[in-house]
Parts: structure tokens; C-alpha cells; sequence
């Protein structure tokens, strides 16, 4: 993956009902398993600037993972995309200045959660209290993945993934992203999980050469 030594690709580890698996059949059946219950401390969420649109209507929020030291918009490596496979539609897309690789089939820039979502859904969801809207979005089209914040005790989160969710992916390292010219920018200010919501998509993640742990829920 073309980001620098980010190293968060090779080293996929399975954590299912069972035991510990790191190479799964590609239909191995997922489970439950269980966490252990932590205190863990309320993250609160920078302030943010809002993406701009050519059309005159309100600004959709930052990406969650677009800002770590208030220097503009940060982008997803493209690498990571292409290891999760074709998607259909990336609600939250930037705007096409600011997006020098596509995400998917089509984009939308503006009033994402408002606009019909069809086949395959990459989402990158607006950063702060307007995540897990969309994230209630995706449970319901099931079809996607999602990436956001690691914050596994915040409210959201367990109302929209733990309880929801068919399997949560975190990354062995922060994710390193890129700026709108494409050239490679720092390390995200806080870890990362891939969410997905269907069988289909979990598998994805199983088959690609990301490294982390998978938790199927």
C-alpha cells in the first residue's frame, strides 16, 4: 500500500466464537463473541471545517478522518479502497477538485443522507455528533463498509455497531491518509475500524491483506 511504511496491510487476525483463526476458510461461518467491559474515557471531538460544494446548498461536515493538525482536507488512501474491493456509491464523497481518485461508481458531495443510496456503499461519514446518522443509514442499507473512529465506548457506537453491526475490523496501526493532490499527509490523531453490515461485506475484509483483528459480532 502506497502510504509510506504505514504497514496496515498482511497480518489479518480473527477473533469469532471458537478460538482464533488467521487464515479462515472464505466461507467459514461468523459468531458471536464476547468483550470485555472496560472504563474507557469520553473522547471529545476536535472542531472541524465543513467541505465546500458547487452547488449552493449547506456544507456537508469534514470527514471524520480528514483533519489531525488543522491542515486541510485529509483524503482515504486509495490502496485501502482497492483492497476492499468495487463499491457503488460514496455518499460522502469530497468535492471532485478535492478528489484526485474515485471512491466508487458515484459520488456524492452534498446532502448525502438525503439522496437514494443503491449497490455497494463506501462510507467515510462526516467526523463528530453527525457519524453515527449516517451509520444508522448503512445499518439499514446493510450493503457497505464503513470507516470511522475506534470509540467503542461512546453511545453511538454501541447503538449503531455493537448492536447492529455483523463484524468490526481494527486496524493494527493509525491510518495514514492523503491530501487533496494525492501526496501523502500524516498520521490520523485518533485508531480506526472498518464496520460492515452484511456476510458478503465481512468476507471482503477476510479476503484482503489488511492487517488488524476482526471481531464478528
Amino acid at each position: 500500500m502506497g502510504v509510506g511504511g504505514g504497514g496496515y496491510f498482511y497480518g489479518l487476525l480473527i477473533l469469532c466464537e471458537g478460538g482464533v483463526s488467521p487464515h479462515p476458510h472464505p466461507h467459514q461461518k461468523t459468531s458471536h463473541s464476547t468483550l470485555d467491559q472496560q472504563t474507557l474515557t469520553p473522547y471529545t471531538h476536535p472542531a472541524t471545517t465543513p467541505i465546500t460544494t458547487d452547488k449552493e446548498t449547506p456544507d456537508m461536515p469534514r470527514n471524520f478522518n480528514t483533519n489531525t493538525d488543522n491542515n486541510g482536507e485529509w483524503l482515504t488512501p486509495p490502496d485501502l479502497i482497492k483492497a476492499l474491493g468495487v463499491f457503488d456509491l460514496d455518499p460522502c464523497a469530497p468535492h471532485p477538485y478535492k478528489r484526485p481518485w474515485d471512491t466508487a461508481k458515484t459520488h456524492y458531495h452534498a446532502e448525502g443522507l438525503e439522496q437514494p443510496w443503491t449497490g455497494r456503499v463506501w462510507l467515510n461519514p462526516p467526523y463528530g455528533r453527525e457519524t453515527f446518522k449516517w451509520m444508522s443509514r448503512l445499518a439499514a442499507h446493510k450493503k457497505g463498509v464503513a470507516l470511522i473512529f475506534a470509540r467503542t465506548e461512546t453511545l453511538g457506537f454501541h447503538d449503531e455497531v455493537w448492536s447492529k453491526a455483523h463484524a468490526v475490523f481494527f486496524f493494527k496501526r493509525r491510518l495514514k491518509f492523503h491530501k487533496v493532490d494525492g501526496s501523502l499527509a500524516s498520521t490520523a490523531n485518533a485508531p480506526s475500524c472498518l464496520v460492515t453490515y452484511s456476510e458478503e461485506d465481512t468476507l471482503a475484509i477476510k479476503e484482503s491483506e489488511l492487517s488488524g483483528k476482526l471481531i464478528c459480532l
